[in-house]
């Protein structure tokens, strides 16, 4: 590379390379191979097996009774249902590297297009698209993850690729890269022989498909009329009016927070519960999010003028991870990851229908309750602060002195303008108990509705600000809390006090240690 290159890691590739590059455009496609010597590596096997006696059949002659046919029991065997396989790398390999300052036609030639990783892994489409992932251990015991780029630049951390993307202008996402050890991107999960196969419960309407399977009994899948988009049925003000809406201008994916006014409304949010100090860096990491934000997330909206993949439009990209529907011994259907999946991924978010106090108790009633999800972002809000007035419109929001200089200002500014737009009386009624709402997904719905609970679960709940800033229509949305292998159930916890409901017991079958063993 140049001395003026301004990646930091740069140095790297700055020691002398003899070789020379024996054609910059010549794509190095490794083909695989299913040679016997080459078969896929079985990485493990799943708990749950079948087992069955072969028999055998002899006929033995000319005995004293005549002739006889004796069956013969063979060893038991063994047979597992399910495994868990590497894919085949079908990979375009990293130019030779050699010294050049990196730019758009470091990754152009690789012609990467989402439409072309549908049926890829999230992790795995980097590998597709010229990139190369080594793990190394570090003094014999901690494991390093270095991803080579298609220039043959080495990077070891998600600061520097993030900083790679951004020079190159590629129109991949930091999510796709992984620095963790445990993630194995090319982990494959598989269920050998179902007794009943569905290609997509979707009928192509998420960007993945999502297979369903039933390897316990012939039941076909569940019926439901699947959607993507929250619908509001009638007598729900659902206003999506863009006044509702605060909207930033950066022009750098909105890396910079401190500049981004749909950052500080997250920030703001959080700094005003009592006691807590003000986070600069609240919010997604990379497009990732560990730990859960009581006072919620503004995420950029279509007001917005910075990329519809900046770092702030999580929730409302489309479905990019493999999931899987199936049937499960004691809990219904619930849903398995098919790969590996780092903590802090979004998975999807619960989408149903949006029903008033009314819909819901006519609902309950003549269809039951099982499929209902209380939309109480502001409910939950009030237990991490007293006084509920004060943060929805808090003091300084009178004053109108704003510093227009930075986003936290456009911010506040446009929070105080909402005030003279009724947004006060809107949530005025919600808090006085004349507004609640909650997703009824048991007709309607999308994956989300199929997660079971557990009482010790891997997955979290967030609510997400996007098409509306109206602190009453969230979108509930789950992230991962931790890393989950491929062929793992995705569970959260369900909430439930036992005993709530008097004369109604719910078993839990989550089968988790820390097991309660009632959900109600």
């Amino acid at each position: 590379m140049e001395e003026s290159c301004n990646f930091k890691f740069c140095k790297i590739c700055s020691s002398t390379v003899k070789q020379k590059n024996k054609s910059n455009t010549q794509l190095h496609l490794l083909k695989s191979k299913h040679s016997d010597s080459n078969k896929t590596i079985l990485k493990s096997i799943a708990k749950d097996e079948t087992s069955h006696n072969i028999v055998k059949r002899i006929k033995i002659k000319n005995t004293p009774i005549g002739d006889i046919t004796k069956f013969i029991k063979k060893k038991k065997i063994r047979c597992p249902k399910f495994l868990i396989l590497n894919l085949p790398k079908i990979i375009l390999e990293p130019k030779t590297r050699n010294i050049h300052k990196c730019n758009y036609s470091c990754v152009n030639w690789t012609n990467y297009n989402l439409n072309k990783t549908a049926s890829m892994c999230m992790l795995a489409i980097p590998l597709y698209f010229g990139f190369k992932r080594h793990i190394t251990n570090v003094n014999g015991v901690q494991k390093s993850v270095t991803y080579e780029t298609p220039c043959g630049v080495h990077i070891q951390n998600i600061e520097d690729m993030m900083r790679y993307l951004m020079i190159t202008k590629s129109k991949m996402t930091i999510d796709q890269f992984d620095f963790d050890s445990d993630i194995d991107p090319l982990a494959k999960f598989r269920f050998l022989k179902p007794i009943m196969f569905l290609d997509d419960i979707s009928e192509g309407l998420e960007f993945k498909s999502i297979s369903c399977v039933n390897g316990i009994n012939g039941e076909q899948s569940p019926k439901l009329n699947y959607i993507t988009n929250r619908q509001a049925i009638t007598d729900v003000n659902l206003n999506l009016d863009t006044d509702f809406l605060c909207g930033c201008d950066c022009s750098d994916n909105c890396q910079d927070k401190s500049k981004c006014a749909c950052w500080q409304l997250t920030i703001e949010a959080q700094s005003s519960i009592p006691n807590s100090d003000k986070n600069e860096h609240l919010g997604y990491e990379y497009r990732r999010l560990y730990t859960a934000i009581p006072t919620g997330i503004f995420e950029c909206n279509k007001t917005c003028k910075c990329n519809r993949l900046c770092l702030n439009r999580v929730v409302q990209q489309s479905l990019c991870l493999d999931l899987q529907l199936f049937k499960t011994k004691k809990k219904g259907w619930g849903v398995r990851c098919l790969n590996d999946i780092p903590r802090g991924t979004f998975i999807c978010c619960y989408i149903g229908n949006i029903l008033n106090e009314t819909n819901v108790d006519e609902q309950g009633i003549n269809y039951g309750d099982e499929y209902l999800l209380d939309l109480d972002f502001i409910d939950k809000f009030k237990d991490h602060k007293e006084d509920y007035e004060e943060y929805a419109f808090p003091s300084c929001l009178n004053n109108t002195i704003y510093d227009e200089n930075s986003a936290s200002g456009n911010a506040l500014q446009w929070l105080g303008n909402l005030k003279l737009k009724n947004f006060k009386d809107s949530i005025c009624n919600y808090y006085n108990g004349n507004s609640e709402y909650t997703i009824d997904s048991k007709y309607s719905g999308n994956i989300g509705r199929f997660f079971n609970h557990s009482c010790n679960p891997n997955l979290f709940v967030q609510s997400v600000f996007v098409d509306t800033h109206d602190l009453r229509f969230p979108w509930i949305s789950f992230f991962s809390q931790c890393v989950i292998k491929a062929g793992t159930e995705l569970t959260w916890d369900y909430a439930y006090e036992v005993g709530s409901l008097p004369g109604k017991k719910v078993a839990c079958y989550c089968e988790s240690v820390e097991c309660k063993q009632r959900l109600l």
